[in-house]
Order: structure tokens, then sequence, then C-alpha cells
């Protein structure tokens, strides 16, 4: 195990004897151009938006990237794109699994690995965990997460998920991460605000993204910074971002 990721010891490593990888979207980005992986079986990919483009660069790169839907509460994946299927962004149920999708869109898990309860609080009395995910399903029961309920920014009456803006955010070529969120605003209720690693210059991406994304999504202040915080699970940490911008 390496002590953090860096991609290029990562990428030495994995033409090691590894076989089986775990990345997030931008760790995968950042392995493009770095194979070849000869050893690699499956790359399973999750844990945030996933770009467009990004599985099909990584397959034709020679990574086997296979899509999948998890978290601490499901004790890990629950679905995950079978090998061998065409590469996109969905995933399959695994066995022992059931999912279905409230009225409110959000994604529902039923199976035993699924957690009984928080601790210090009773355990669920319903057999459905229903997460803050929403989420979509296929003809086929493949599920397709769009995007998480709780991170929704209202403003100006006008729902942006931030992970849609996030994934036109890293399609940039001067943008290497980026982290969209909502702050107070005595106008807006919230105002859509960008957090970013990269060279891009600030003043010039609003009118950048002002013809590719629909005008209440284009974020009012595009920030660049040096690092973005993260939670102890190692996701962008919103909250510290919103406090730190509403402070």
């Amino acid at each position: 195990m390496l002590p953090g990721f860096d991609e290029i010891a990562f990428a030495h490593t994995l033409k090691g004897d590894v076989t089986m990888a775990s990345v997030v979207p931008t760790m995968l980005h950042r392995l493009l151009g770095l194979g070849p992986f000869a050893g690699l079986k499956a790359v399973l990919v999750g844990g945030g938006p996933i770009p467009a483009g990004l599985l099909e660069s990584a397959d034709r790169d020679g990574l086997p990237v296979l899509p999948t839907y998890g978290m601490t509460e499901t004790f890990g994946q629950v679905a995950t794109l079978r090998p061998g299927s065409p590469v996109e962004r969905k995933a399959h149920l695994l066995p022992g699994i059931d999912i279905r999708i409230g009225d409110d869109g959000r994604i529902a898990v039923r199976g035993r690995q699924v957690f009984p309860g928080y601790v210090g609080e009773p355990d669920r009395t319903s057999p459905w965990f229903v997460t803050n995910d929403l989420g979509s399903l296929d003809e086929d029961g493949a599920l397709r997460v769009l995007g998480r309920a709780d991170h929704v920014i209202v403003t100006g009456g006008e729902k942006v998920d931030p992970a849609v803006v996030e994934v036109a955010l890293i399609g940039h070529p001067d943008i290497s991460e980026a982290v969209v969120y909502g702050v107070p605003d005595e106008e807006w209720g919230e105002r859509v605000v960008a957090s970013f690693i990269g060279e891009a210059d600030p003043v010039e991406l609003e009118s950048f993204f002002a013809s590719r994304l629909p005008i209440h999504m284009v974020p009012k202040e595009f920030r660049r910074v040096v690092k973005i915080p993260r939670t102890a699970l190692g996701k962008p940490d919103r909250h510290a971002l919103r406090l730190h911008d509403s402070g």
C-alpha cells in the first residue's frame, strides 16, 4: 500500500503484480498515458461523478475500467459494471442486492450486507436503506447514479446539482480538480461557487462556461486553490469550503 497518491508511483505499482485497483475519477484521469498496464484485470471507478469521455479514454489506454457504486453503509460496492460489458456510466447489481428508486429519486438499497444502523441510534426498522444519492434504473436493471440529493444548491429558485457542474469544470483543459458548493446570498438565497486546482484564469471561466451550461448553473465565483479540503473518507469537504466562504 502506498502512503499517498502520486500518479507516477501509482502507475509504477500497477505495472507490477497488481491485478485489480480501485480509484476515483480524478486518479483515473491522471493515469492516462502512463501505461501500459498489462497485468491489470479490473479498475473499479467510483466515489464521485465521472466526466464525459473519461471511461472511453481509459478504455482506449488499455485500462479495464468498471464503474462501481457503494458506500460504507453497504459494506462497499453493491453495483459494478459487468466485465466485458460496453464501457458506460452504469453498474449492474451484485448478487444478493436489491435496489429501487423512490418517488423523490433517491436510491434505496436492500441486502444482507447493508448495515443495521448508526452507533447511538436505534436499528433500522425497514429492510431498505434510503441513501442521499439520486439515480435511475435502466430496463435491464442497471443503475445510473445522477448526483446527491443533499448537495443540491437552490439559487434564485433554480436547483443546481454540483456534480453536473463539476463534470463540466473538469472538462476544461486547465482544470484538474473542482468542487462546487453553495454559500448564503441575500439576493439569490445561495450563490454557486467553484473552487478548483489548475492554471485556468478565474476571470475568464464565467464566460467560458456561459455557453456550455444553463445560466443558473454557471458559478458566480471561481476560486483557484492549491488544495481542496477533504473528509476522512477522502471526498471533497463541501461543508468546510462553505464555512470558509461564508465567514
